[in-house]
């Protein structure tokens, strides 16, 4: 019973240890040690009582929250459309299922990864596409050119004034 309330207890421990994102990859410590185990009295003495003290060392696998985002990070990366970037700080990962050992201290489970991208738009290319345009008309060619999650806005200066500059440095 000692035992097992030890292992119990350094589990638990394990648990609130464990950093944000680390999976801990079985319910049960993959390897119990036993330090020291001491009788009181000592064997083989009569005794109305007798007392143990157990220390044990217990082994875990934890795959580690960093590890994982690179994970994450590669797979997405071999996967991103060209001519995009991911935006910084948005990927985002969560286990779908519960690890399981698959033989040989090797585990598999499902991992859900996200994260955003944008399009990498060239502005010289975009400044070419509108000069000279109404304003209209430049939303929508940047639109049908570019995959822009939006309507472009553009500002005009003077406001009144419907035709973007012809001149390509009069325009940002």
């Amino acid at each position: 019973q000692l035992h097992a309330a030890l292992i119990q207890s350094a589990m638990d421990e394990i648990q609130n240890q464990l950093n944000p994102g680390d999976v801990l990859l079985s319910s049960q410590p993959v390897k119990v040690e036993v330090l020291s185990e001491e009788y009181d009295p000592p064997e083989p003495q009569p005794a109305d009582q007798i007392n143990l003290t157990l220390q044990l060392e217990c082994g875990v696998l934890v795959a580690n929250a960093q590890d994982l985002e690179t994970l994450a990070e590669q797979t997405l990366n071999v996967n991103m459309p060209e001519a995009f970037i991911p935006v910084e700080g948005s990927l985002t990962f969560s286990n779908q299922t519960d690890p399981e050992e698959t033989g040989n201290s090797d585990y598999q489970w499902q991992l859900r990864a996200e994260r955003d991208i944008q399009a990498v738009i060239d502005p010289t290319d975009a400044i070419n596409l509108v000069i000279g345009l109404k304003s209209e008309q430049a939303r929508t060619r940047l639109k049908e050119s570019f995959p822009l999650s939006d309507v472009p806005v553009i500002e005009l200066s003077p406001s009144w004034w419907n035709y973007l500059p012809i001149l390509p440095f009069r325009v940002n």
